[in-house]
């Protein structure tokens, strides 16, 4: 019985234990251990803290929450606002942004169910000005501008580009209102204080000018434009630079087309042409071409002299051709057609030149004169008296032995002065069965039966002349004698010509004879003797002698 009076009691206090969780649910508060006094509820939150705060600034704000028994605690609420002008943190420190006017932020706090908001204002604070700053290059080449600017920097941490009063201390440079600096031209590099100057605060920056060595920016060439052929000019080359200046170089010198040529030293000379022409002249220095058209001046020559060339003689009756040279003030020259003539009457000469000797008595001499563009030049010619022939003469033995070669007869000319001399050109003819005479007049004579007369003729320049020869047949005689050879080997053949068979037999080879006699042989048949000496030094047999095919 105790024990479901128990049971009831419990369950009347889960049921008033329900009841009051549906009360206190916001508090969510752990019920208090039996017999144990209430534990104190929050019945509301409170925010506290200023009500304006300057942007940029911050301000803390506290939570404050009030309980059922009465009493009121700070709390760690969460915090939070309503606009940009202002961000809070966990633990209620809000910080004011940047605003351009007042601006209302709400400020809420919440905590175990209850919230608290609470109105500020972020005050709009005119910024105040903190430093000023000049920018722009630290260096810069001489002549050349920079735009340097100003920056103000103020209160709030903004920065803004300002129009400041530009100043400089120094001659090497320039600056304008407007902040663009120009570095002057310096002989070695320089530094420059620019300062700026705006409301009460200033601001200073060294800035160096650094020399530039003057840059070749161009070439000119100095001298005439034009030049006559076979003169000389002088040319000259500038150089102007990046500072300026400028200056006479030496550059390399060159010209084209080949109608002139230039010196190391500028120096051109025109060639000679034959009209007029043009050049380009060129000066090359520091990787720079300039060039300048020359005309070259065509000067018509003059004759400066005339020249006769030809032979210092002539026979007479023969002809000779005769030229003539024009020399002109170019140094050029050229063969021309003058106006010849000749004195005295010993010859003639054509418009051409061609000069014909007369016919004359004795050596004489004439002037063949050549007449052109005012120039007049003569020249001596020989006129060669030439005696006639008048007759031919044979030279020569009038009596040859049979088996003889080779006996040479000549031909004199005699001419109309008494002169003489041999002639080679001579026609020779008379030959007969056992003899014949060569276009040398070399006359051999074979095997004879009998004595014979043999007419031989001459004949020369249209004159024929005869002679004579008694050929003598002498029978059987010694044909080689050996008296000179004892003291060697000495052999003979004798070899005999085949008509028929066409080919030749040895009749007979003798060895070591005191005399070689030939007799019995036909006088119809060729024969050939070969006489030979043994050589002891080299072994070879050496020929003495060799008749060629002979009649005996």
């Amino acid at each position: 019985m105790q024990l479901n009076s128990l049971k009831r009691h419990m369950s009347i206090f889960f049921a008033t234990g329900i009841a009051m969780a549906s009360l206190c649910e916001a508090n969510a508060a752990t019920p208090p251990p039996p017999g144990s006094p209430p534990e104190a509820l929050v019945i509301g939150v409170e925010i506290s803290g200023p009500l304006t705060v300057d942007e940029g600034q911050t301000a803390s704000y506290q939570c404050t929450a009030s309980y059922t028994d009465g009493t009121f605690h700070p709390v760690d609420a969460v915090w939070s606002t309503s606009s940009a002008g202002a961000d809070i943190n966990s633990l209620g420190v809000l910080s004011a942004n940047n605003v351009n006017t007042d601006q209302d932020v709400a400020i809420t706090a919440s905590f175990s169910g209850f919230l608290d908001s609470y109105d500020i204002t972020v005050k709009f604070v005119a910024p105040v000005l903190t430093s000023i700053e000049i920018e722009g290059p630290s260096a810069l080449d001489e002549e050349t501008p920079a735009q340097f600017s100003c920056v103000a920097n103020y209160s709030d941490g903004s920065s803004v580009a300002v129009d400041p009063v530009w100043s400089l201390d120094s001659a090497h440079a320039s600056i304008s209102s407007t902040g663009l600096l120009t570095a002057n031209d310096v002989l070695s590099d320089q530094s420059v204080l620019i300062s700026a100057r705006f409301g009460e605060l200033s601001d200073s920056q060294t800035v160096s000018i650094r020399y530039v060595p003057p840059v070749q920016t161009s070439l000119s060439i100095i001298g005439p434009a034009g030049v006559t052929e076979g003169s000389t000019a002088q040319y000259l080359c500038m150089a102007y630079y990046s500072d300026g200046t400028s200056a006479l170089i030496d550059p390399a010198w060159t010209v084209s087309p080949s109608y002139a040529s230039i010196s190391a030293t500028g120096l051109l000379t025109a060639n000679n042409v034959t009209a007029d022409q043009s050049v380009s002249v060129s000066a090359s220095y520091g990787g720079q071409i300039k060039s300048l058209a020359v005309a070259i001046g065509y000067v018509a020559p003059t004759l400066a002299s005339i020249q006769v060339a030809g032979a210092s003689s002539v026979d007479e009756q023969d002809s000779t051709q005769y030229t003539c040279k024009a020399f002109y003030s170019d140094g050029t020259s050229a063969t021309v057609s003058p106006i010849w003539s000749v004195s005295p009457s010993y010859a003639s000469i054509s418009s051409a030149g061609l000069l014909t000797a007369n016919n004359v008595t004795a050596d004489q001499s004439v002037n063949v004169t050549a007449s052109y563009g005012g120039q007049t030049k003569s020249r001596s010619v020989a006129i060669n008296y030439i005696p006639a022939l008048t007759s031919l003469v044979i030279e020569g033995p009038s009596l040859v032995e049979e088996l003889t070669n080779g006996v040479l007869f000549t031909c004199a000319a005699v001419y109309d002065d008494d002169s003489s001399e041999v002639v080679e050109s001579v026609v020779w003819s008379g030959n007969s069965s056992g003899s014949s005479i060569s276009a040398a007049g070399d006359l051999s004579v074979g095997n004879l039966v009998a004595d014979e007369i043999l007419n031989i003729t001459a004949s020369f320049d249209g004159i024929t002349v005869s002679q004579e020869i008694m050929l003598k047949a002498v029978g059987t005689r010694v044909f080689y004698p050996l008296s000179n050879v004892h003291d060697s080997q000495v052999r003979a053949e004798l070899w005999i010509w085949d008509e028929i068979a066409q080919t030749h037999h040895l009749v007979e080879e003798i060895s070591n004879p005191e005399e070689l006699v030939l007799e019995g042989l036909d006088p119809d048949r060729w024969y050939w003797l070969v006489v030979e000496e043994y050589n002891e030094l080299s072994g070879q047999w050496e020929t003495l002698h060799t008749s060629g095919w002979v009649n005996m």
